[in-house]
This record gives C-alpha cells, structure tokens and sequence, in this order.
C-alpha cells in the first residue's frame, strides 16, 4: 500500500467526559474507539483534553493530574491497534505545563505535539495554567513512565494516510494559523481537537471556519469538540465535522447530555485535494516560502509504524 493512498476511512468523535472521572473516561474512550473501529476508520480524532477533562482548574498542576492522565493514556493505546488515534491531555516537560494531543499508531504512543494559542479572555484562562508551546520546535519528551518521545511541531506520515498534523482549539481560529504551515508542508490532513463551549450563535461560526479553512488549505479538516459539562459554569454542545476543499462531509449532533459520544466517519477522496493544490499557481509559491524558511523552520517530519489503509474507495463527487 502506497503512503499516499487515493482515499482515506477517517472518524472524527465527541464525548461526553467528566472533570478527574478517570475510569469513566477511558471507558468512553476505549468505546468510542472500538465503535470506529467497527467500521473501517483508521484514523480518529478525539476533543482537547479529553482524557481528563476540561477545565480542571487548579487540579491540573498537581502531579496526580498528570500521571493519572499519562497511566489512562497508556491503558488506551492498546486499543488502539491498526489505527491511529489522537487524543488529549496535559504533560509537563521542562518544568511547564503544556496542553498537548498524544498520537497513538498501531498500540503505541508515537509522539505528542502542543498547543501554540493559549485561550485566553472573557471565561478563558489558559495562560494562568499553561505555556505557549514554540513554533519550530521539537524536542525530546520524558514521560512519566520514563518513556522518550518527539514533541513538538510535527507532520506525521502513515502509509495508508498519507501526511496528517493536529492544530488544537484555539490554533485553527488564528491568522497565522499552525495548520496552514502543515498544510504548505505537506499535510493533506489537518486534526482540529477543541474543549468549545456553547455560546448562541458559536456553532455556525465554527461550521464556517471549518469549511474556509479547508477550502484554502485544500485539506480534510476534522474538527472534534467536548460534550457535556466541565467543573465550573461552561456547557460544551460537542460539535463534530468533517470538511474537505470548502465542503462540509459530515456533521454529528450536538447536545447529546445522555449519551456518551457522538462518532462520524467518512472515506475520503484524498487524491482530489493532492489535484486541487497542483492546479493553483499560487500555491506553489506559498510552498517554496515554507521551504525557505520564511515562515519559520519547516515542521519535522515523523514516519509512523503500520499499515493503516482502508480498502475502501471514496464516494463520487456531489455533482455540480
């Protein structure tokens, strides 16, 4: 199977998750996982923070917090064989807390990057907890378990996927987005994990963004956001998307306080995107920029282990 596949079997999911409900949690998620699996995914998205909850609040620098979160990640990645798998929680490297989205390939945690654009502003407080991660870098990251891993500004690449990257929350609602220095890098996937809240009005705002930021982009953007209620005044509705080239595929429902998770998945033509950027002059151009470096260091490149093909071709375009 060739690393860039025609097509792609791609899950984006929501869930319904409980501030420091560890057990609770990862049942879910274990879940949610064995569900997309069942029909033929082989790449899922899960929400920002998803594995202990979001907002903690002053719970999250306390080391409980994030060993508990690391050991529940560890317990889910064997789940996770023959898929790749992304999800969130907090990690402490150098000293600092970062918000970050471990990948999990074929039953093994690869790799983990973080988030750039700290929410902060009328109910958000991101800055009071977290650091800013660093665009350009990558570095080693030591985890509980002892375990060395990249972390950092990395493209991933999984034969039967192609080229993938995650910009978490807050990135994707920037200018200069973290997702557009992938995507003119080579990501034909890019992964939106959110912890957004309800607001009247909010939702059509996302569902707008994420159809422009795939058109400009020429990507498949999935966007997944929690569900449920964190542990101060915020309601997350769990908005679930999946967009390619100004378009949006799928959309789960919002709102489901009684159920666990909402789970939508999609083969997707991949190849239309890889036509799309070919035929624009323009992007041609923004690519040379990114390989000079104008943008800042090009991100890292990182193969991951296994196969993770669908065996599925992609629907026929909608007809014009």
């Amino acid at each position: 199977m060739p690393l860039f596949p025609e097509s792609a079997h791609l899950a984006v999911a929501s869930l319904n998750q409980t501030v420091g409900d560890w057990s609770g949690n990862t049942r879910r998620i274990r879940e949610v996982i064995e569900e997309a699996r069942g029909r033929g995914a082989r790449l899922l998205l899960l929400p920002e923070m998803c594995i202990p909850g979001y907002s903690l609040g002053d719970r999250l620098p306390r080391r409980g917090t994030l060993r508990r979160s690391w050991d529940c990640l560890v317990q889910l990645a064997p789940s996770c064989a023959g898929m790749v798998v992304c999800m969130g929680l907090p990690v402490s490297h150098r000293g600092v807390i970062y918000n970050a989205m471990a990948v999990v390939a074929d039953g093994r945690v690869a790799a983990l990057t973080a988030k750039e654009n700290l929410a902060t502003g009328d109910v958000e407080y991101e800055n009071r907890w977290y650091q800013p991660w660093a665009r350009g870098r990558v570095e080693d990251f030591t985890a509980p378990d002892g375990q060395v891993l990249p972390i950092g500004n990395l493209i991933f690449e999984a034969r039967g996927l192609g080229r993938f990257a995650l910009e978490i929350c807050e990135d994707g609602w920037k200018g200069l987005r973290p997702g557009s220095i992938y995507a003119l890098a080579g990501a034909e996937i890019l992964l939106n994990p959110s912890a957004s809240w309800f607001v009247i009005g909010k939702h059509a705002v996302r569902r707008r963004m994420v159809e422009q930021i795939s058109l400009e982009d020429h990507v498949v953007y999935l966007y997944s956001s929690l569900l449920g209620c964190d542990a101060t005044r915020l309601i997350f509705d769990g908005s679930v998307f999946v967009a390619a080239d100004g378009e949006v595929l799928e959309e789960g429902r919002r709102f489901l306080f009684r159920e666990d998770w909402e789970l939508v998945d999609r083969v997707v033509d991949v190849a239309r995107l890889r036509q799309s950027r070919r035929e624009e002059g323009s992007w041609r151009q923004q690519v040379r920029e990114v390989e000079l470096g104008h943008h800042g260091p090009p991100p890292t490149a990182l193969r991951l282990d296994g196969d993770f093909a669908t065996g599925r071709p992609a629907p026929a375009p909608r007809p014009y």
